[in-house]
């Protein structure tokens, strides 16, 4: 793995896109704010809501909770844990290294959830749209293994496909989700240009497949 690199600079300096910019202007408070209220998690609770409203199933609502219970409240608090405790930088894991231990456990309970929704009769376009997660997280994390790809750009990208997919034309305005979120994270320099490409394609792409392969 490559080495961090950290700057003892004020706190404006930039970093390298393996470190976080601790700029103090109102771009930068922008970007933070966009980095926490598109974050991977509200995202995916955007992606819940969106797939339980299609459906129409009376228990699609039901089922969403219960992804949100076994699949995203778990690793949330466990990386509010780790931050706690020093372990990580912040929730937003800037250094790519921090990210391992998040990984497994997002891995752990979205998987948990998953099996849950499709052994007990979830709404199909709901397993789907579970199975497609997992997935996405299992690749970012391998990818993440030796290349620090964004994942907020991932989450983002999957969302608005997704909608397109599911609503057409009225969801295009949906996908400006995207480049919004792939400039806060290049302000604040977690991620380079090709990282943030990179998730986006990747996260639409997963969606977008296995929506068609299965759904």
């Amino acid at each position: 793995m490559e080495a961090d690199t950290r700057l003892a600079a004020g706190p404006s300096a930039p970093t390298t896109a393996e470190g976080p910019r601790h700029g103090v202007g109102w771009a930068d408070s922008l970007a933070r704010a966009l980095a926490n209220v598109l974050s991977p998690p509200v995202v995916t609770l955007g992606v819940l809501l969106l797939v339980a409203s299609q459906t129409g199933a009376a228990t699609a609502w039901r089922w969403a909770a219960t992804f949100v219970v076994l699949g995203i409240v778990p690793p949330v608090f466990y990386v509010a844990w780790l931050v706690r405790r020093g372990h990580v930088t912040d929730i937003h894991l800037p250094l790519r290294e921090e990210r391992t231990r998040p990984f497994v456990a997002t891995l752990a309970s979205s998987g948990t959830a998953l099996v849950v929704m499709a052994a007990l009769g979830a709404p199909p376009l709901l397993v789907v749209v579970a199975a497609a997660g997992w997935l996405q997280v299992a690749l970012l994390f391998a990818i993440t293994l030796r290349w620090k790809i964004s994942t907020h750009c991932a989450a983002a990208a999957a969302l608005a496909a997704l909608a397109v997919g599911l609503r057409g034309t009225p969801a295009v305005p949906l996908v400006a989700i995207v480049p919004v979120v792939a400039w806060s994270r290049l302000r604040l320099q977690r991620h380079d240009r090709a990282q943030v490409v990179a998730g986006g394609v990747l996260g639409a792409g997963v969606t977008l497949v296995l929506w068609k392969l299965l759904a």
